[in-house]
């Protein structure tokens, strides 16, 4: 094969022959393909399903073979120009600052995620050894470089997921933090105000990492202190669940083994009842009681305001990065609206 890294895919133990098709088919790439690649094409030219095509891109992603770029284009009904091909970190500036098209000569253009397309494209030339290189090609028997004139039509709309990895996406060392903080909530502590400030901090510290937010841990009402509270800065292309958070919400931490009554949930929703706020969080070691869900959809009915229970076990997903901090977030608050527990189930999350 091409890439030393595609024997350590995990699809590769299962069907080596998708895996080398793939490693096949990315080393081989005509200059022009170099950065169009996405999963549809994947899909066309290996002939392997779309979530393997994608999980393929992904690894090759995580081994730094490939890089993930956005393709912006004109919104305008009759005009598919590309207006640029950027990275994540540079899409709020470009469409705030792009507000023409040199095709279609209109002006005041609004960008939306549906005119944003996701391509990767190759960074890293073959890493095996020139021997093994020359063996795929005889052993393929060199089919002829591929000419294809892919355009970026073909290429997949920006999805959730990509905006939610983008906004919560943590370092190396700020998951060592996230880690520890994390580990620290089994430790002993002498009094109660110690053990509580380290589940606040924690859950500080995990929204401090997400990019749209700013944190705060030193707001009160008039008759409570508010463990941490979170307001969302407005982005240009922001997650779906945003629109929930906006302006702010709060959240309430409780370090204790034993289950959480009733009432937290009366505390938290006196909380955010006279506010914008349109959600409280409960962060707790374990489940709240039953009857806290009963509470959470009562109070939805009548004040379309959420209460949400986020556990121990649910902050260990985002901390391991099986989840981002938005797919907690919203399947939680689809649970209350749909009175429904089966995407928390799918997902893995605490639902009692």
């Amino acid at each position: 094969m091409f890439y030393q890294e595609s024997y350590n895919c995990m699809v590769y133990k299962s069907n080596p022959k998708i895996v080398e098709d793939f490693d096949f088919f990315i080393g081989t790439l005509n200059r022009n393909l170099l950065n169009k690649i996405s999963v549809s094409l994947i899909v066309e030219k290996i002939g392997v399903q779309y979530e393997l095509a994608k999980e393929l891109l992904n690894y090759f992603e995580s081994e730094e073979i490939l890089e993930k770029q956005f393709v912006i284009v004109c919104p305008c009904e009759d005009c598919d120009q590309i207006l640029g091909i950027i990275s994540f970190d540079e899409m709020d500036e470009f469409i705030r600052e792009t507000k023409e098209c040199f095709n279609c000569e209109r002006d005041n253009l609004e960008i939306k995620r549906e005119n944003i397309y996701v391509v990767y494209k190759r960074i890293k030339l073959a890493t095996t050894s020139q021997e093994e290189i020359a063996d795929t090609l005889e052993e393929r028997n060199v089919i002829s470089k591929r000419n294809d004139d892919i355009n970026f039509i073909r290429a997949d709309l920006l999805s959730e997921d990509d905006i939610y990895k983008y906004y919560y996406n943590p370092n190396k060392s700020a998951l060592q933090k996230l880690k520890k903080g994390y580990d620290n909530l089994k430790n002993h502590y002498t009094t109660t105000t110690q053990k509580g400030s380290v589940l606040e901090e924690l859950v500080n510290e995990v929204f401090l990492n997400v990019k749209c937010f700013d944190t705060s841990m030193k707001y009160r009402t008039e008759t409570n202190q508010i463990d941490v509270t979170v307001t969302p800065k407005i982005k240009v292309i922001e997650p779906a669940v945003l629109d929930f958070l906006i302006p702010y919400f709060v959240c309430e931490c409780k370090n204790e083994k034993k289950v959480s009554g009733n009432t937290y949930y009366h505390k938290l929703f006196s909380v955010i009842e006279s506010t914008d706020a349109r959600v409280g969080i409960l962060f707790s070691i374990e489940s709240c009681a039953k009857t806290c869900k009963i509470i959470a959809r009562e109070k939805y009915l009548s004040s379309k305001k959420y209460l949400i229970n986020i556990t121990k076990k649910d902050l260990q997903k985002i901390i391991d990065q099986e989840l981002s901090i938005f797919q907690v977030l919203k399947a939680k608050i689809d649970a209350i609206s749909l009175s429904s527990n089966t995407l928390l189930k799918e997902l893995g999350l605490d639902y009692k």
